[in-house]
C-alpha cells in the first residue's frame, strides 16, 4: 500500500500491526473509509499507543501478585452507557490467574443482565508486539495493567464490540473491601490521563451482589 495516503498514526499502526486488515486496503479504499472512520481510528490508535507506553512503564511490576481473588471497585468509560447497571462492560471480578509466566491472564467475572447473573471466564493472550493482552468478550478486548500492587490493580481496556464501536475502559480491582484515598486518587488520575470525564466513574463495588 502506498504510504503517502497514510497519516502518521496510520503509518505507525501499519508498522506495528503486520497482520491487521489495514495493510490489505488499497490507497483508494483507505481514502474512502477515512471519511466516516478516521476519528474512531485515531482514538483507537492513540489509546493503544498510551496503553503500550503504560505497559512498558510498568514492566518492572511483579505479576505473581496478580493471582488470587479480586473484586471490581470502580470503573469508568468514555461510553458510559456500557458500564451502567446492566451494561455489558460493567463487570464484577472474582478471580485472576497468571498462566505460563503471565503470557496469559485468566479472568473470572460476573455480569448482571436483566436481574440475572452470568458468569464468564476469559483468557487474555499477551501480544508481545503491542504490549497488551487480547481477549474475546463482547467483541475484542485489548487490555493492559496500568498500575499494580499486592492489593490493587488498575486495568486499561479497549473494547471493540461486534458493531465496531470502540470503548475505552479503566477498571480498579482490589483484594480489600474498599480502596484507600491514595488508591482512589491514583484511579482518578489514570481516568483523567485517558481522557475519560470524571463524571463517568461508577463505584461498582456498591452494587456487587453477584455470587461468591
Amino acid at each position: 500500500m502506498n504510504s503517502l495516503c497514510l497519516t502518521p498514526l496510520e503509518q505507525w499502526y501499519k508498522r506495528s500491526h503486520s497482520s491487521d486488515s489495514l495493510q490489505r486496503l488499497s490507497c483508494s479504499e483507505l481514502l474512502l473509509r477515512k471519511k466516516g472512520n478516521s476519528n474512531r481510528m485515531q482514538i483507537l490508535l492513540l489509546a493503544l499507543a498510551v496503553g503500550l507506553a503504560s505497559a512498558q512503564n510498568n514492566s518492572r511490576v511483579g505479576y505473581a501478585s496478580i493471582d488470587g481473588d479480586w473484586r471490581s471497585h470502580s470503573i469508568a468509560a468514555d461510553k458510559v452507557e456500557k458500564i451502567e447497571d446492566g451494561g455489558e462492560l460493567r463487570v464484577y471480578f472474582r478471580q485472576l490467574q497468571c498462566q505460563d509466566g503471565c503470557k496469559n491472564i485468566s479472568i473470572k467475572f460476573y455480569v448482571k443482565k436483566d436481574g440475572m447473573f452470568q458468569e464468564f471466564t476469559v483468557v487474555g493472550v499477551k501480544d508481545e508486539a503491542r504490549g497488551v493482552y487480547v481477549a474475546e468478550y463482547s467483541g475484542k478486548n485489548y487490555f493492559s495493567v496500568v498500575y499494580n500492587t499486592e492489593k490493587v490493580i488498575i486495568f486499561h481496556n479497549i473494547n471493540v464490540d461486534e458493531a465496531g464501536i470502540t470503548t475505552n475502559v479503566i477498571l480498579a480491582t482490589g483484594k480489600r473491601d474498599s480502596l484507600t484515598v491514595e488508591e482512589q486518587q491514583k484511579f482518578a488520575k489514570v481516568v483523567q490521563d485517558y481522557g475519560i470525564p470524571e463524571q463517568n466513574i461508577r463505584p461498582v463495588i456498591l452494587t456487587d451482589t453477584c455470587p461468591e
